[in-house]
């Protein structure tokens, strides 16, 4: 019951995470979005929740492809990046730790290259 979905939508991942810790959204892209844990809405169990676009800025026809939740961005260490193409790139997970509400570039695409994370 806590997982059900209209028949366009699903259930990607579910991520535990504190009141606190900052949530890491990563689009195909190759923005970074972030939002504190406490500014997502609550629903209950039973609820439908709500759109990613209404908690996020983001930009038209432009998709969630991963997430993660982070407590201390110090203390994590790196955050791997990967393209469909093969483009790696490795970033201090710091450099994330005070995204603007417009997102910020994590990873500059080529043209015809697309995002390859996933939740």
């Amino acid at each position: 019951m806590g997982h059900t979905t209209k028949e366009e939508d699903e259930v990607v991942a579910l991520i535990p995470a504190r009141s606190l810790d900052s949530m890491l959204f990563f689009s195909d892209k190759g923005k970074v979005y972030s939002e504190k844990v406490y500014q997502i809405p609550d629903a209950d169990r039973a609820a439908k929740g709500i759109p990613l676009v209404n908690v996020l800025s983001l930009d038209a026809n432009e998709r969630v492809t991963a997430a993660i939740a982070v407590s201390n961005f110090s203390s994590h260490g790196f955050c791997m990046l990967a393209t469909g193409r093969g483009k790696v790139k490795r970033v201090d997970l710091e450099e994330f730790a005070s995204v603007r509400p417009s997102g910020l570039i994590a990873m500059t695409l080529e043209e015809g290259d697309h995002w390859a994370g996933r939740a």
